[in-house]
């Protein structure tokens, strides 16, 4: 019997890995989550370098767009 076909596309590149590894260690992995759009299990998932769906790579690369927005305005908060 053959095993049934999957949709789960690639893992994520060790780049966006290594940001979500480190909002995950800021913030908590429940948050990120949360924040994220995704289960619990997809972002672990995501995390260990194993194949997610094409949908929550791209919920995770808009939660990291996002992240990276919010901490360019806090950074020119101190600028100014």
């Amino acid at each position: 019997m053959k095993p049934a076909a999957t949709q789960r596309g690639a893992p994520l590149p060790a780049k966006i890995r290594v940001r979500l590894a480190a909002s995950v260690a800021e913030r908590s992995e429940r948050r990120v989550a949360t924040d994220c759009g995704c289960s619990r299990q997809a972002l672990a998932r995501a995390l260990a370098g194993l194949p997610i769906y094409p949908g929550t790579v791209a919920l995770v690369e808009r939660y990291l767009a996002q992240q990276r927005r919010g901490a360019d305005k806090q950074s020119e908060r101190i600028v100014r």
